[in-house]
């Protein structure tokens, strides 16, 4: 009876955890609805739908769609995604954030009072040339100081709730709830990019083996992704104290294939087009030379591949070296009296680790650099309206895999307590069967 109750109140405490991750989803789109005051959305609509590529799309995309309608998450999650992504670099790279991250609990709580603190000073800053740009585009009723000082105020405080929203996701539901919301945020747009993509199909716009031939790409892209997600580079170690007693175990350092993750991938897209639309932003878009240089960098032009691939490549290595140290990694190795067979405890072992993560690294950014850059051969070659990129797709496949990883954890207990179950109600029946 005990099993069966611990896993009747297990499952219960997943549906209830899968109600509140689907609430937090519906208010974060109710949200998305909102209006800013003092913005007309019908000069607003004509507007949006002029400027969906470059890094206006993007995090359009990511904030399912609020960029284009002004609304109360019009910022989204980018002010924290840009400032928890510093933050974590420069724990690695200042001694005081250093020194906290080793304290525990009390120093990780004192860094994630940091990035929520950077997180409002972005948004902030960000809210301000973002609302500038609405006034220079005619969208704006009644343009002026005060509705510049309400449009940040309304933008930074929605980005805000988003936070709070995302970390009430993370502790009474499933998954990291920042992360829930900018892939909810991302999937609300596809049901409107393949009714689209239908539409052009039914018109004859679009012959159906092309319609056929998208969605077996998307779908090996997809199945590409997870493949590659899920790898992982085994380096073969021994325990001399246990080689000569358990000579048939094996052991594995395990080093992911793609160790920097989607960061390089979001980082570089951010980079490619926050400096020209910082300029644009800022009344500097009519010049000719900022023109000639943001039309050589539209999706699909040879000078924005250049940029997205050596952005993603100075990222990855970058971020991969400051996640790992192999002399660390070494050291700890050497102290537990681990060695990697056929090579000497410390300088050699160390060595040998940075070969491994730096041919690695290079096949992660392969990686990163096709995925993130072949939805545009997509749009080149059928020439059609792709919704959503690369980035955008690494973000969803990630998130999910987390998300399933997380509700197994969460199921994980009730399995055991099945498995516990089982052996008890065969011993019970045995023991009737005695009696009888």
């Amino acid at each position: 009876m005990k099993g069966i109750t611990a896993n009747k109140s297990g499952i219960q405490d997943v549906k209830s955890r899968l109600l509140f991750v689907l609430f937090a989803i519906f208010v974060f789109r109710l949200g998305s609805h909102i209006p800013i005051p003092g913005i007309d959305y019908e000069k607003l609509a004509i507007v949006s739908a002029q400027t969906q590529a470059g890094l206006f799309g993007f995090l359009n995309v990511i904030s399912g769609g609020a960029l284009a309608r002004m609304s109360l998450f019009t910022l989204s999650l980018s002010p924290y995604i840009s400032a928890s992504i510093a933050i974590q670099m420069l724990t690695y790279l200042v001694p005081y954030l250093e020194q906290l991250k080793k304290e525990g609990g009390k120093g990780r709580h004192k860094i994630t009072q940091y990035t929520r603190l950077f997180a409002l000073a972005l948004a902030l800053i960000q809210s301000v040339p973002m609302s500038k740009r609405m006034i220079s585009m005619g969208v704006v009723i009644e343009p002026g100081s005060a509705f510049l000082l309400v449009s940040a105020i309304t933008m930074a405080t929605g980005t805000m709730f988003l936070l709070w929203l995302g970390e009430q996701v993370t502790e009474r539901g499933i998954g990291n709830g920042i992360s829930v919301i900018i892939f909810a945020g991302i999937c609300v747009r596809f049901p409107e990019a393949l009714s689209h993509l239908y539409e052009l199909v039914v018109t004859g716009e679009m012959n159906v083996v092309v319609f056929l031939m998208i969605l077996l790409a998307v779908a090996l892209l997809t199945a590409g992704v997870v493949f590659i997600e899920k790898g992982q580079r085994q380096i073969k170690i021994t325990h001399p104290s246990r080689h000569q007693v358990r000579s048939s175990q094996t052991h594995v350092l395990p080093l992911k294939i793609n160790m920097a993750g989607i960061v390089p991938a979001i980082f570089a897209t951010t980079m490619v087009f926050v400096p020209f639309s910082v300029m644009d932003m800022l009344g500097f878009g009519q010049n000719i030379n900022v023109q000639t240089l943001m039309r050589a960098l539209h999706p699909g032009q040879p000078l924005y591949i250049i940029a997205m691939v050596a952005a993603i490549a100075f990222f990855s290595f970058f971020y991969t070296s400051l996640m790992i140290n192999p002399n660390e990694i070494a050291e700890n190795l050497k102290k537990g009296g681990v060695l990697i067979p056929g090579l000497r405890p410390g300088v050699a072992t160390a060595k040998y680790i940075d070969d491994v993560l730096k041919r690695i690294t290079l096949f992660g950014i392969l990686y990163l650099s096709f995925v993130v850059l072949a939805p545009e051969v997509f749009v080149k070659m059928w020439k059609i309206p792709f919704s959503f990129g690369g980035t955008s797709l690494l973000i969803v496949v990630v998130v999910v895999m987390d998300f399933m990883s997380q509700l197994s954890a969460h199921l994980l207990p009730d399995r055991y307590a099945n498995l516990v179950d089982k052996p008890n109600k065969a011993g019970n029946k045995q023991k009737l069967q005695l009696f009888r």
